[in-house]
């Protein structure tokens, strides 16, 4: 297993005859990389000040970009594909390969003029911009991501994604040439660089090759400069969903590796082991705590831009381009934040949250994105009375959005990965709410990206803002009615009711029908209305039978888990039947010589596997040893009477036993079949799981047999009960026939 160690930024001390000079990279298309570099050279100029060099550098500007091959076919590919009559069957011809369909030749233009623009206003920056200074199709490339991203067409974009590989191969030598030429001719002139901070993952293998050459070419050159590495930071969340990026690291060669710190928001040494079965060779791996994120700018994090506690305080917002705002206590606020690429969406939520009962509506960016400020000057005119609601900002600083933020009842914005980390760094109100977009629908009751990390970082936010009790969740323009409502419903009823366990009733109330959630919503704003103390008898009913039901689950695992330690208990002994037990566990309180392993002896010798006592136990004992105390450890989370509710139990019990999964991959068939009893009871609790069950357990088969009416706890407002944990139990032993 991968060795994780926490650490934000790993400092490195230079002798005095060299300051701190990192070189930074990042890249366009998409936001993220970009702004991540710009929070970490927040950071090192906060942390360094005294010892900190941060070169300047030039961008190259459209015009002076050479001609390529790769330009040459981008540039014709979009051409042909807007062309009258032929551009139209091109585009259907082309929609049912594997090749991306390429967006209209007039967007790219529009892009890559602002993209040019852009470079030219500023200048100079702090970083290199992989795609736009060393990549010669940089502009078409990123102009191309940034449109397809507008629109949402993320089947294209995953096409695009899936020739990562081939883009790397194509640009290996311009990258490796122009890194290693611009370390070398800075080490001549003794300014050498000391470390690579990277936060984009293209062309990470000519990088490493560079940066490998370096050290050796700087050691034969006997200048003395020290010898560098790469800080390679994750711009998404380092889960099983980030394939984008493992899928780089994965392909690299051990001397590779060798050249990388990875660092990730929380990485665990589960991901590292499921990316890495047979162990990898980085010169190390950290986790980073969202709280100390060095890519989340820092005024996510700074208390003096922190209103989550001001709701219902008087509180000034200074935002650029505009007066100073003053809103007053109780005001609701909206935000909308859709990114660098925000379009069409924005404007539909905006339509949606004028008939809601918002008091302003701001909209990040909407000054910048001339498409948006024409259709938002143009809907404020046809809905004047709306006017003085509707705030189109221009583009701001980190501390005016978390400011705004953190005071906004509602939030909307992108899955990306740093939206998602800036989220996990800031404070909420219990009453804020946080909705993410999602265009596409699947299926009638999930929503996706198209995309897996983008998918990985909206789960990972959801998962940590339900733990504080805020309201978080995958959204779109057809289904924000129902997460509003949701959301009212979830403020009514626990208002004043501390003892009420806000994250149980956020997942209570995302299992019943909208019509359920409707009515319960206009009964319990009736009482509200008449100062009624009690809920409506339906859903106080309703909330306790979930409860009943959580029980009844957990009841039933606990079972199952009872069995799989006992089995695990008689095989452990029989894999030491020829070893003298009482030489093996000298302080057994048995005055006779013991027969068995009970589970004080089990979890001793996993603890002390290190001990000299025990050196000569098989592998295998060890392995199944691990694989005991990992079901004993879940055990002890059901039985844990700290957790308030057993839906809490549940819900910390799936939480550690996803976590876990991986190391029990390696049982007998019949222990697998616990494992797998186990995630198949989870599975009907929590119904979103059943995309994470293996292909082997057929599992749309078995999920149609456990989901029935009667077993649905949207079922109970049709007349149905949920079956005692036998019946539930005898279902899951006869869906296993098959597998």
């Amino acid at each position: 297993m991968s060795m994780v160690a926490i650490c934000s930024y790993e400092h490195k001390e230079l002798n005095n005859d060299y300051k701190k000079k990192p070189l930074l990279i990042a890249c366009s298309g998409g936001g993220g990389h970009i702004s991540a570099i710009a929070g970490i050279c927040s950071y090192l100029q906060h942390h360094h000040p005294e010892q900190l060099i941060l070169p300047n550098y030039t961008p190259v500007l459209l015009e002076y970009k050479g001609t390529s091959m790769s330009r040459t076919h981008i540039r014709n590919g979009v051409k042909l594909m807007s062309a009258p009559v032929l551009g139209e069957a091109l585009r259907k011809a082309v929609a049912v390969t594997a090749l991306p369909v390429l967006p209209d030749e007039k967007d790219i233009k529009e892009e890559l003029n602002k993209l040019s623009s852009l470079e030219a206003r500023r200048m100079k920056r702090k970083y290199i911009d992989m795609l736009l200074d060393v990549y010669p199709d940089g502009y078409e490339s990123a102009a191309v991501w940034n449109v397809l991203q507008r629109y949402d067409q993320t089947r294209e974009l995953n096409k695009l994604i899936s020739f990562q590989h081939l883009s790397d191969k194509a640009n290996y030598e311009n990258v490796y040439h122009y890194y290693l030429h611009l370390l070398q001719q800075a080490a001549q002139i003794n300014e050498p660089y000391t470390e690579v901070i990277s936060t984009q993952a293209m062309a990470i293998p000519a990088l490493c090759d560079a940066v490998n050459d370096y050290n050796k070419w700087l050691i034969k050159s006997g200048l003395g400069c020290p010898v560098i590495g790469i800080h390679q930071y994750m711009t998404d969340m380092p889960t099983l969903g980030a394939v984008n990026f493992f899928k780089s690291l994965t392909g690299l060669s051990t001397k590779q590796q060798q050249q990388l710190r990875i660092y990730g928001v929380g990485l665990s040494e589960e991901v590292m082991h499921h990316f890495f079965p047979k162990g990898e060779h980085f010169a190390a791996i950290y986790a980073i705590p969202p709280e100390n994120n060095p890519m989340v700018r820092p005024g996510f994090t700074m208390a003096q831009y922190d209103n989550s506690a001001n709701f219902d305080k008087n509180t000034a917002l200074t935002l650029q381009g505009e007066e100073m705002f003053h809103l007053n206590p109780g005001e609701k606020i909206a935000t909308i934040m859709l990114g660098s690429q925000a379009g069409q969406s924005t404007l539909d939520y905006l339509q949606y949250l004028l008939h809601e009962d918002f008091d302003k509506i701001f909209i990040f960016g909407a000054k910048n994105n001339s498409f948006l400020s024409q259709k938002i000057e143009a809907l404020v005119q046809d809905l004047s009375k709306h006017k003085h609601r509707v705030v189109p900002l221009e583009n701001q600083q980190d501390d005016a959005i978390s400011a705004l933020m953190t005071r906004s009842n509602l939030v909307i914005i992108r899955g990306g990965g740093l939206s998602i980390m800036e989220q996990l760094a800031m404070n909420h109100h219990p009453d804020q709410t946080i909705l993410i977009h999602h265009s596409e629908e699947t299926h009638a009751s999930e929503l996706t990206s198209g995309i897996p990390w983008e998918d990985a970082n909206v789960e990972e936010l959801i998962k940590t803002l339900y733990k504080r009790g805020v309201y978080c969740n995958k959204t779109s323009v057809n289904k924000i009615s129902r997460h509003l409502m949701e959301v009212e419903l979830l403020h009514l009823i626990t208002k004043g009711s501390p003892e009420i366990i806000r994250a149980d009733v956020i997942h209570h109330l995302q299992l019943l029908p909208e019509a359920q959630v409707y009515q319960f919503l206009r009964e319990v704003q009736n009482k509200d209305n008449r100062n009624a103390a009690s809920l409506p008898k339906d859903l106080e009913l309703y909330l306790l039978q979930c409860e009943r039901q959580a029980q009844e689950f957990a009841d039933t695992i606990n079972e199952t888990l009872d069995v799989c330690l006992h089995k695990l208990q008689i095989e452990l002994t029989k894999k030491v039947k020829s070893i003298n037990l009482s030489s093996l566990l000298p302080l057994h309180s048995n005055t006779q010589a013991p027969s068995s392993l009970d589970k004080y002896d089990i979890l001793h010798i996993v603890n002390n596997s290190d001990d000299e006592l025990f050196k000569n136990l098989p592998t295998s004992f060890f392995s199944t040893a691990r694989a005991y105390k990992i079901f004993y450890n879940l055990q002890t989370i059901l039985n844990d009477e700290t957790h308030n509710s057993f839906h809490q139990k549940l819900y910390h019990f799936k939480e550690e036993y996803q976590r876990a999964s991986i190391q029990l991959s390696t049982l007998s068939k019949a222990l697998q079949r616990m494992v797998n009893k186990i995630l198949l009871l989870l599975v009907q609790y929590f119904p979103a799981l059943i995309e994470k069950l293996p292909p082997h357990l057929e599992f749309h088969i078995v999920f149609n047999q456990l989901n029935s009416p009667s077993r649905n706890r949207a079922g109970f407002f049709s007349g149905h009960r949920v079956e005692e944990s036998e019946t539930i139990d005898a279902s899951l032993e006869n869906a296993f026939v098959s597998s």
